[in-house]
């Protein structure tokens, strides 16, 4: 069984004070812990791979997601799994409320649900990691060996649909088209594809035409 991240047991402790109240069972499933009545899962990896787990509680149960985006990144490095970790560096990733689009879409035949609400954190965190002998078609050179919060920037809940709005810049003038977000928010044309189906299965974005073949969009009245 995978250790626990340290990053993981200190967001335990933020959402469920009493060590009763964690890694407790409800209707067969292990869950990360239990506050007022609601269950909360703390999910670092993919959300995709607790959708169904989600489907399933939020039938009978109030249940609160929460999911760590990480906006900056301290990296402490070592050569072998018996050395010692380098001084910190800062990573040059950062991350953003863009980002949650890439785990929030694997949600969205759940939420939005009345039972269901869904808090984001941009975090801070370190990461600890052990350099591995690079093969040609491996991908990653390194394991992850361990993750520490190190600060909150910011939250959002997501109630409804609705709250999605939050997480992105200004929309451009309406109606307009996915190439229309990729230039006024600065981000590549999948990553606004993305978010343009993201608002448009919830509801809060419709089709209304098409200009030169791509897709018109215009935000449902709140």
């Amino acid at each position: 069984m995978k250790r626990e991240s340290t990053l993981h047991q200190q967001l335990k402790e933020i959402y469920a004070k009493s060590s009763e109240r964690r890694e407790v069972r409800v209707d067969g499933y292990r869950i990360d812990a239990i506050s007022r009545g609601t269950l909360i899962e703390i999910q670092q990896s993919g959300l995709s791979a607790i959708r169904d787990k989600i489907r399933v509680l939020v039938e009978s149960h109030r249940v609160l997601v929460v999911k760590p985006i990480v906006a900056g990144k301290l990296l402490r490095t070592r050569e072998t799994a018996t050395g010692d970790y380098a001084p910190p560096r800062k990573s040059p990733l950062k991350g953003s409320w863009i980002d949650a689009f890439d785990e929030l879409m694997h949600l969205f035949r759940v939420f939005p649900h009345p039972r269901l609400k869904i808090e984001l954190l941009l975090v801070d965190i370190e990461e600890d990691r052990t350099r591995k002998v690079r093969h040609r078609f491996r991908r990653a050179d390194h394991t992850i060996d361990d993750r520490r919060l190190v600060a909150i920037r910011e939250r959002v809940m997501l109630k409804t649909a609705a709250d999605l709005q939050q997480l992105v810049p200004p929309f451009p003038e309406s109606p307009f088209t996915t190439g229309d977000l990729a230039t006024a928010w600065g981000v590549p044309r999948w990553t606004a594809q993305k978010i343009a189906w993201c608002f448009r299965t919830v509801g809060t974005w419709e089709p209304v035409g098409f200009s030169k073949r791509s897709v018109l969009y215009l935000p449902k009245a709140a």
